[in-house]
């Protein structure tokens, strides 16, 4: 698994890109990040990862139009 986001401060001044990604049923394996940067930074920086991780672009899958599941890569689920 590999989960993504974005999380804004409550103050609004910063966000922080976090990533959390393992194997399920093994806790061994795996890992977490948590990045501050401005807002602009952090949403480019999720774009970014989002198509490494997918081979899709993020506008591909927020506009529910052109995306392809890519061998060997993650696919998307709303949870």
């Amino acid at each position: 698994f590999y989960i993504l986001q974005v999380i804004e401060d409550d103050r609004g001044a910063d966000c922080f890109v976090f990533r959390k990604w393992g194997r399920i049923g093994n806790d061994k394996i795996g890992g977490t990040k948590l990045e501050e940067m401005s807002k602009s930074d952090a949403i480019h920086e999720f774009k970014r990862l989002f198509l490494e991780k997918t081979g899709n672009t993020w506008e591909a899958w927020e506009g529910k139009q052109n995306f392809e599941k890519q061998p060997g890569r993650f696919f998307p689920l709303e949870i």
